[in-house]
């Protein structure tokens, strides 16, 4: 009776719950996140998130989420709430930009748009110890003598745009300059070439990592969730990797995705490599009922699927056998 009181606690620590090592690759259509502080740099201060060298237009919104946007340029503040946005074009050329992000930042709906298009929704960190400060655009006007001087930089173009008022253009630096964004902010990025691979920083630590995006319902204007995976494959510990599908839902238990060690734009979706840690992951075509589940124990965080087979199959031989020497012994 004590081995098989023995065999049964090493048969539930086995199968008990355990968090796991936690690695994938999948492409998707959009995703969301939050940036959190690196561990070897300081909470408060931007970082790098995204270059982009080949850049024809940048456009920059309101999101209507939060205190109206305000952006200053050449001494003036331009407010973009209520519909108005202001539109840099490379005239000649192609500008540069270089966004950064300080810990805290949201990253919502990047997805691209088009063979050509990004889109970013950015809503700003709160002002705490973990998190304050505002996302950095710096532009890089298009080389000086690509072609004749035209209003502005050398080949750069701003403009200001109010509803119902016609275009107002503006006159940039004629060099590089740098403008902060202190409220949520939807930045539209059209590429000059759209076969140019789009690369973001890598090894980005993030937080409430989604694969999903909303619309509102035809009818009743109600919010409707869909899945942006396109493929992929997860593995959890030593366990058999997870396949992913078109249009599945993913959901991982806390702490989840940790980083994203790769993010980059590949034929028209991004490409994500992620590492983090969990103890179950679920999918399928329904968020409410899952019907794929990785569950985590303390085997399969070190033993192959083959190895755990082994040790069940030995364990029940052992079990069965006590339980023979039981029933003889009565």
């Amino acid at each position: 009776m004590l081995g098989l009181g023995l065999c049964g606690l090493a048969w539930g620590v086995a199968v008990a719950p355990q968090r796991q090592p936690l690695e994938g690759a999948l492409r998707v259509s959009a995703l969301s996140f939050g940036l959190q502080p690196r561990e070897d740099g300081p909470s408060n201060t931007p970082e790098g998130f995204l270059v982009l060298r080949r850049l024809r237009s940048l456009t920059i919104k309101d999101l209507g989420k939060g205190a109206p946007l305000v952006v200053p340029l050449r001494g003036q503040r331009l407010p973009l709430a209520g519909g108005s946005a202001l539109a840099f074009t490379a005239a000649a050329g192609s500008l540069e930009l270089r966004i950064a992000l300080p810990a805290g930042t949201r990253v919502e709906n990047l997805q691209p748009e088009g063979k050509d298009q990004l889109v970013l929704d950015l809503l700003p960190a709160a002002a705490t110890a973990s998190g304050g400060g505002n996302a950095e655009l710096t532009i890089i006007p298009p080389l000086a003598g690509l072609t004749p001087q035209v209003s502005g930089a050398a080949g750069l173009q701003a403009v200001f745009h109010q509803p119902d008022q016609p275009p107002r253009p503006l006159t940039p630096p004629d060099t590089q300059f740098a403008l902060p964004l202190a409220g949520g902010t939807r930045l539209r990025l059209q590429r000059s070439d759209a076969n140019t691979a789009v690369v973001f920083e890598p090894n980005l630590s993030v937080t409430e990592v989604q694969f999903t995006s909303e619309r509102q319902s035809l009818f009743d204007q109600s919010p409707l969730t869909f899945s942006t995976l396109r493929s992929g494959t997860l593995h959890l510990g030593r366990m058999q990797p997870l396949s992913l599908r078109t249009d599945q839902f993913l959901q991982i238990d806390p702490p989840g995705i940790a980083v994203l060690t790769s993010l980059r734009l590949e034929q028209g979706q991004l490409a994500v490599e992620v590492v983090g840690e969990t103890q179950r992951i679920r999918s399928g075509l329904s968020q409410k009922h899952p019907t794929n589940t990785l569950q985590g124990t303390l085997l399969s965080r070190y033993l192959s699927p083959e190895q755990t087979s082994g040790f069940f199959g030995f364990l029940a031989g052992v079990i069965s056998s006590l339980v023979l020497a039981v029933v003889k012994g009565e």
